[in-house]
């Protein structure tokens, strides 16, 4: 071969050689990660070359840089969206924009002990997610939940801060005993009122008996499981919110001035025959204002009470990880202060505060290929002062005090008071004057879970252990002081008022006197271990299995008797099998094997099965011609016993129900003659009487079904449920007095019949530029008594048995006698002197007198049947607009007697504003709200329980109105945010209701509570 030839084929190899080398050339490959949809930056994606493991992940602004050869391919990929691959060429910079992944967004489901996919999950289960739904300015989360969640009740009595939280139900009242739910944060059982909302990522309802049967004896009220944030693959992600806002009462009952105070209890005692309290002169001084420190008109709300409160919460959390150890830190402090007034001029501080202190730390690390640990930790610290005798006594006090007795200081400064008869002190001074008292809490909740995958033996096998160690600590101190009081009733020569000292304690102990301590320190621990599986056949046939053992040990440190400073233990087993075909037929089977101490060691422990089926028809070869319309439609039912061991006896905790105990309170025994000479022994007696008792059972039922339409876009979820619980623990009442048994009986005797309906709606649309969001729920429950061992009652309108739990008993009242009833002798009356304008009752025996064998169980009782909540939320580019309502239906308030004017005379009892609302002889109206004024000495059948002093307690209520702007990238991105978002956030400002006397979540009573408050806040909220 010639040298030409030679060079020729030489010249050919290196051109083919550099073809290649500058095809397989490295580049500086830069890029872009957004969402589709809204062309925000994705943080924490992941970018690898496919068929490699070099890769990167993107920056706090979605960027990344990466070293790769023209024409490989890139793999993008992160949590919630559609993977997508991306061809190298030349052209620079890159932008990759992932589609949502609305299927695996809501794959997965909390249950008990666990996760399932969502399409294979049987249960009545309800979730929402803490931070995007739940968002208000309080201090706890148990506030936040009613008509946000299907199947959850609940009800705030009391607004005062750190005394704030709220009754829970999960599908109403379904028995006589103890009826909170379970909660478990972060798989072990603690209260949710402590965590910080911002460090929640769900919760999650548990309501039938496939959902909490796994519980066992704890199962039967329902569980509420909390899941807080984990962290994630990425860089450091640092996010911090900031809020201010100022509080004001969502009602105030308004209170009747003096003239109308003194008009209405002369009328009291003149309809009855008796002369004026009050003298015209009196009356009319008062109108004209001549001498107010005699004739006072106080407004002891305007007294007690500012004009507005504030609150404010501020967090920091950082979040990352690479793929070996991700993290989640957290820390946050909330404050609020009361509405209560106090006297700058003393040297304590007897104002009402509260704050709160959490810190948080999660971090899950791969310790190897196959095991996973994970080590959560949560610090909280509350400190909290109030008046001496809180917050609601200020209340009582306002609501007590006849406005006309006293003013509120003399102009010396002096602190007015006269026995009145009644006991009552001067509200201004027993607020302001009396000390303080200072709480402080701190819990620390740690847990340690390891998970070894276990596929080396059994494909899809694991190994999973938890411990969790909780220790609680609550101290306080009460420093407390008297005050010197006078007394003025006339005025010298000169016109200065004559006082006279009518208590001189506060010059004997001019000082703050301390009491306090320790009054709580418990600790915990708790263990579980479980063994899980979950494999799919054949990608046909998915069967998933769980084992769990677990136990907990809680002692009281500072218990001060025997029987509380026993450690409260627990242990069990608990199970679940389940197997689905082709993501169309699902089986599963759940049980609990679990006791409690407080039974009969052979009655202790017990085992609590359920099973369920489930049909997805969306997902049936022939139902694909209309999935476009119908996108999923699955039907649920499930049935199993579920058990509760809380014994509560009048609200009390009573433990060890088979054990007897005696006290030393017995009678004393007469030993002697009599007179002089005998000598009286006191003795023992039995307190309590033990008996064979256990837990109770539910039998739930449940039958509900899903169903998505339009692409997801509009989604129904509906449950109808029927439960009958047995075995309630009651104090006996069927066994007669004459047995001569001083102790408490008790027994497995009570039983109640609950069922109802729930359900959810969500819709999610984007309208070109706009996003749209309408989300609704609604819940039904219906109790019944059955069985609560009442003696036989001679009627049966008079048996507690059919009536609701929480009923009043009474009378029903027919409107006002008229003269024309009153002379009437076929009209029923009482025994006292009845006379137009008092309240007449319904004569249900017919025997022409009203007597106790005419009253029945009346209304409906105070928890709602009917709980709903609807809301919307408006996106346009940055801007968001939202707004959630919540309200109750089909449940009352009962206005006690002591809400009732003069049932203590002029002594005790101030009235409300309302008080013009009456039956006058002038003015004999049957529709009037009060009946013809008296005093209870005169006729206390109108402040009898009845049907007249029961109103309608149903409400709507603006939970929230929030109005946000997130400022564009183009805007943050030279200060290196990712996100800045500013918004301002209005709770409980607006409330509908036909009960216009104060705030109706409060319930019952006469008003005398401390109210909810509204909030009007601004905030701010960044990340980077």
């Amino acid at each position: 071969m010639n040298l030409n030839v030679r060079l020729r084929i030489l010249f050919l190899l290196s051109c083919f050689i550099s073809i290649g080398m500058s095809a397989q050339k490295n580049m500086n490959v830069q890029g872009k990660v957004v969402d589709a949809t809204t062309g925000e930056s994705i943080i924490g994606a992941n970018i690898v070359i496919k068929g490699t493991t070099i890769g990167t992940i993107t920056d706090f602004d979605g960027n990344f840089t990466l070293e790769a050869n023209v024409g490989s391919t890139l793999t993008a990929t992160f949590i919630g969206y559609v993977p997508q691959e991306i061809k190298l060429k030349d052209t620079q910079p890159l932008r990759i924009k992932l589609v949502e992944n609305a299927k695996e967004l809501g794959e997965v489901v909390v249950v008990g002990y666990g996760t399932q996919k969502k399409i294979s999950s049987i249960g009545a289960q309800s979730s929402v997610k803490m931070v995007s739904d739940l968002k208000q300015p309080v201090a706890h989360m148990s506030s936040s939940l009613s008509g946000r969640i299907s199947g959850l009740i609940g009800q705030q009595s009391s607004g005062a801060p750190g005394d704030n939280t709220s009754n829970i139900w999960i599908r109403g009242i379904a028995t006589l005993g103890g009826t909170s739910p379970l909660i478990m944060v972060d798989g072990v059982e603690r209260s949710m009122d402590e965590l910080n909302p911002e460090d929640i990522e769900s919760v999650s309802i548990m309501k039938d008996a496939s959902a909490t049967a796994v519980f066992g004896v704890r199962g039967a009220n329902g569980v509420i499981i909390i899941n807080t944030k984990q962290g994630r693959i990425g860089k450091p992600q640092i996010r911090a919110e900031y809020n201010f806002g100022v509080t004001d009462f969502t009602k105030v009952p308004r209170l009747a001035d003096g003239v109308t105070y003194m008009n209405a209890a002369n009328e009291a005692f003149t309809t009855r025959g008796k002369d004026a309290f009050f003298s015209e002169e009196k009356i009319q001084n008062t109108i004209d204002g001549i001498d107010p420190y005699l004739n006072p008109t106080v407004d002891w709300f305007d007294e007690l009470f500012t004009k507005m409160g504030t609150t404010q919460n501020a967090s920091l959390s950082v979040n990352g990880g690479t793929e070996n150890v991700q993290y989640y830190v957290s820390a946050s402090m909330y404050s609020e202060t009361g509405q209560l007034t106090r006297d700058k001029a003393q040297t304590f501080d007897s104002g009402l505060r509260y704050k709160r202190f959490n810190v948080n730390s999660n971090i899950n690390m791969k310790i190897t290929k196959t095991t996973d640990l994970k080590v959560n930790v949560k610090v909280m610290v509350e400190d909290a002062n109030k008046p001496k005798d809180g917050a609601s006594r200020a209340f009582s006090d306002a609501m007590n005090m006849p406005p006309v007795t006293m003013p509120v200081r003399y102009p010396n400064g002096e602190i007015p008071f006269i026995s009145t008869g009644g006991g009552l002190m001067n509200p201004w001074a027993e607020l302001t004057q009396t000390g303080y008292e200072s709480n402080v809490k701190s819990k620390m909740m740690a847990d340690i879970t390891m998970k070894q995958d276990l596929s080396f033996l059994l494909k899809g096998l694991n190994f999973r252990a938890m411990f969790a160690y909780d220790t609680y600590n609550r101290s306080y101190i009460k420093r407390t002081k008297n005050y010197d009081t006078y007394w003025a009733d006339s005025r010298d020569e000169n016109g200065e008022l004559i006082l006279n000292q009518t208590n001189q304690q506060g010059s004997a102990s001019p000082y703050l006197t301390t009491s306090g301590g320790t009054t709580d320190n418990t600790r915990k621990y708790y263990f579980e271990a479980s063994l899980n599986y979950a494999h799919t056949f054949n990608k046909l046939h998915n069967v998933t299995g769980m084992l769990m053992v677990n136990l907990s040990d809680r002692l009281n440190l500072r218990a001060d008797n025997l029987v509380a400073s026993l450690p409260y233990r627990s242990t069990g087993l608990a199970g679940r099998f389940t197997y689905g075909f082709n993501e169309r037929y699902m089986v599963e089977f759940n049980f609990g094997y679990n006791g409690s101490e407080n039974f009969n060691p052979d009655k202790r422990f017990g085992f609590f099965p359920s099973v369920g089926a489930a049909w997805v028809i969306s997902n049936e070869r022939w139902f694909e011609p209309i999935s476009k319309t119908i996108s999923l439609l699955k039907f649920r039912t499930s049935y199993g016993l579920v058990g509760n061991d809380q014994i509560k006896i009048n609200g009390n905790d009573y433990r060890f129900g088979f054990l007897s105990e005696m006290d030393g309170n017995a009678s004393g025994y007469q030993f002697g003659t009599g007179g002089s000479t005998y000598n009286v022994t006191n003795g023992y007696q039995i307190s309590k009487y033990g008996a064979n008792v256990t837990w109770e059972t539910a039998k739930k039922f449940n039958f509900g079904f899903d169903l998505n339409l339009f692409n997801d876009m509009l989604a129904f979820n509906v449950d109808f449920f029927k439960e009958r619980r047995e075995n309630i623990f009651l104090m006996r009442s069927s066994i007669p007095q004459t047995m001569g048994l001083t102790g408490n009986i008790v027994g497995n005797l009570g039983i109640v019949d609950n069922k109802g309906f729930e359900i959810n709606v969500d819709f999610n649309k984007r309208i070109n530029k706009w996003d749209l969001g309408v989300k609704g729920t609604m819940s039904y429950n219906k109790n019944k008594i059955v069985e609560d061992d009442s003696p036989q009652k001679p009627y049966a309108w008079m048996d507690r048995r059919g009536s609701i739990i929480g009923q009043q008993y009474g009378y029903i009242c027919d409107g006002f006698y008229t003269q024309e009833e009153i002379d009437n002798p076929d009209v029923a009356k009482t025994a006292e002197t009845v006379l137009a304008g008092d309240l007449k009752y319904r004569d249900l025996n017919d025997d022409k007198i009203i007597d106790e064998y005419d009253k029945t169980y009346i209304g409906r009782g105070t928890v709602p049947r009917i709980t709903y909540g609807f809301g919307t939320t408006i996106g346009y580019k940055g801007f968001t607009l939202g707004a959630f309502f919540q309200g109750v239906g089909q449940n009352d308030i009962y206005v006690n007697g002591s809400f009732v004017p003069f049932q203590n005379g002029t002594a005790k009892g101030n009235i409300l504003a309302n008080i013009t609302d009456r039956w006058t002889e002038s003015n004999p109206r049957q529709d009037a709200f009060y009946p013809r004024l008296n005093y209870a000495s005169d006729n206390n059948q109108n402040y009898a329980s009845s049907t007249h002093w029961i109103v309608n307690g149903a409400y709507l209520r603006l939970k929230t109105l929030d109005f946000g702007y997130t400022f564009p990238a183009s805007m943050t991105h030279k200060l290196r945010i990712s996100t800045l978002r500013l918004y301002t956030l209005l709770s409980n400002v607006l409330t509908f209701s036909s009960f216009a006397l104060w705030d109706p979540e409060l319930g019952n009573g006469s008003g005398s509570k401390y109210p909810n408050i509204a909030t009007y806040s601004v905030g701010l909220s960044f990340q980077f």
